[in-house]
């Protein structure tokens, strides 16, 4: 073979191997962007209803409700994520407040099937009991802030808010957003369309909390 042919073999291939590796490149990118829909982990997904949203996990030790209305509370006001340790902390300092708030509104639950009204109480004081409803009513009040509950439906894949609280708040305060996954967990959830979070009205436990993350 002349060695100008060869030098043209040579190019071809050197053209061939670098769209390889820009294809290899992209592909891996797409797999990271765009996980598999329902995924469990941390990353960015599309809905099957064209939502771009972003998951974040939280530790699945019966704070996870808690956890996850922390960490979204102080995204959303500007401060320092928490560790996971300061995190736990927090979520059980919410709980506290919640179950306060619960206690001085129960005339509102009258209606509820919450079993014997104390007894839910101090049941849900153990710091590994699931929140649920009660909790995520309350805690709208207790942050003054709306909160938003989204599931991915399993047979369509649409990311689909299911329920609102603290709707009152609204005004003010853009909502925490909280994934329900169909096995009783609650994680972080973020709207990528929707993502600059105002600042959090002048509330106790807010506050409490960027004390604690400045100190």
């Amino acid at each position: 073979m002349e060695e100008t042919d060869m030098f043209i073999v040579l190019s071809v291939m050197s053209v061939f191997f670098c769209y390889g590796l820009v294809y290899l490149s992209v592909t891996a990118l797409m797999s990271y962007v765009r996980p598999k829909l329902g995924s469990g982990g941390n990353g960015v997904a599309v809905a099957a209803n064209s939502i771009a949203y972003k998951t974040t996990i939280v530790r699945p030790d019966g704070r996870c409700l808690f956890r996850a209305l922390v960490h979204g509370a102080c995204s959303s006001s500007g401060w320092v994520i928490p560790d996971d340790c300061r995190e736990g902390e927090l979520a059980d300092d919410l709980r506290a407040r919640v179950l306060d708030e619960l206690a001085r509104r129960r005339d509102e639950f009258s209606q509820w099937d919450l079993g014997d009204f104390d007894e839910y109480v101090k049941r849900m004081q153990n710091p590994t009991e699931w929140g649920g409803e009660p909790e995520l009513l309350m805690a709208s009040h207790v942050l003054q802030t709306p909160i938003c509950v989204f599931i991915v439906e399993s047979n369509s894949g649409d990311l689909i808010n299911i329920s609102n609280y603290g709707q009152e708040y609204a005004e003010d305060n853009k909502p925490i957003k909280v994934l329900f996954r169909d096995y009783g967990h609650y994680d972080v959830l973020e709207i990528l369309s929707d993502i600059n979070c105002q600042k959090f009205g002048n509330h106790e436990f807010t506050k409490e909390i960027g004390y604690a993350l400045a100190s």
